[in-house]
């Protein structure tokens, strides 16, 4: 079987699963953002800042919004862009910067919800539960830090909507336009997801695991054609060598004292 074919396969089987946003799943996320507050939201008025937060305060209040082209310079240049946008929006407010991260711990987990729902929408059960187990996962204490883990939910994000829009352009392989749309949409976020900090490049190596999975057939070539439709984020992996190489390498030169 051809990847044609495999395509027009999957297409079928999301026809006769997916259907569309009910009353009960916009009760489901609200029923996310509850439990989210209950979990982290109840001492926000109270909540300040905390470790890593407290340097990029004192960083602003020296050098101002702009200086965050400076400090992100060598390692992640990029990332200066989104701190400073929103620095200018929340300055300094402890409260603002904690309800903002709630906000954004729901919208990440409201999107790797949706992605699932869009992989598997015969197991909207279980969805519903992984979704719960990821908005409150007592493995990740870093929550507090209001600052820098807001930018990491904002990331995390855009990052599981490339896997939603690539499943949305395999559907569209006959429709050319849609398809390439769909692909410029997963690789745009893809890039925002990143390419700003280097935190979720590993993940990358499931991608070809995950569109193998996703078309389950049984056919042996399936596993070929999962790595073509997966080569678009090649570069990506191939970014994360230099991001390696640029926070060891290059960070430690730039410290290095003068002689």
């Amino acid at each position: 079987m051809n990847l044609i074919s495999d395509n027009l396969s999957y297409k079928s089987y999301q026809d006769k699963n997916q259907s569309k946003i009910t009353r009960d799943d916009l009760g489901f996320l609200f029923l996310l953002f509850v439990v989210i507050i209950l979990a982290y939201g109840i001492l926000t008025l109270r909540q300040g800042f905390y470790l890593d937060d407290w340097y990029i305060i004192l960083f602003k209040e020296k050098l101002g919004n702009a200086g965050f082209s400076l400090y992100f310079s060598k390692d992640r240049p990029f990332l200066s862009y989104p701190y400073i946008l929103l620095m200018s929006v929340f300055q300094e407010s402890a409260i603002g910067w904690s309800i903002f991260a709630l906000i954004m711990r729901w919208i990440a987990t409201c999107s790797f919800w949706i992605l699932l729902n869009k992989a598997y929408p015969e197991h909207k059960t279980l969805w519903k539960w992984a979704a719960i187990i990821f908005a409150i996962y007592p493995g990740f204490k870093f929550h507090w830090f209001a600052i820098m883990y807001s930018f990491a939910y904002i990331f995390l994000t855009f990052y599981f909507l490339s896997y939603y829009f690539m499943l949305k352009a395999i559907e569209k392989t006959q429709q050319p336009g849609l398809y390439v749309l769909w692909t410029f949409f997963a690789l745009v976020s893809l890039a925002i997801g990143i390419i700003p900090q280097e935190y979720f490049y590993g993940m990358e190596l499931f991608r070809p695991i995950f569109l193998f999975l996703v078309i389950n057939k049984k056919e042996s070539n399936n596993i070929k054609n999962s790595l073509i439709k997966s080569t678009s984020t090649l570069g990506s992996l191939l970014n994360s060598v230099y991001r390696l190489y640029s926070l060891t390498v290059l960070s430690t030169a730039r410290n290095m004292p003068i002689r």
